[in-house]
């Protein structure tokens, strides 16, 4: 009965553990999370250059609306997506040192 006892306990616990691999429906991966905040940081760096055209100086919600379109997304999965990793600093933190290392890296 012990056994059955524990080998009962230990399926519970194996089955009530998250599964942090699967992400929800609707976010992005944190490799598609990087790519576009490395473009969104390097946007804002040509903006305070003034290397934009015109009309995305005026509005910076086009930049993000045009760099999410270019990671084929949209920005509102761009946000839910945020939210999601801000939510969870281990994983935000480890996206983070990737968008940094990328853009240390560009030429």
């Amino acid at each position: 009965m012990r056994i059955f006892s524990l080998v009962f306990v230990l399926w519970l616990i194996t089955a009530c553990k998250k599964n942090t691999d699967k992400l929800p429906q609707g976010i992005l991966s944190a490799d598609q999370m990087k790519a576009i905040l490395v473009d969104i940081h390097l946007a804002k760096g040509a903006r305070t250059q003034q290397l934009l055209p015109d009309e995305f100086m005026k509005n910076p919600d086009k930049v993000l609306f045009e760099i999410t379109q270019a990671h084929h997304t949209d920005t509102i999965t761009f946000q839910a997506s945020y939210q999601y990793y801000v939510a969870r600093p281990e994983q935000f933190q480890k996206i983070y040192k990737q968008v940094i290392t990328a853009i240390e890296t560009i030429p």
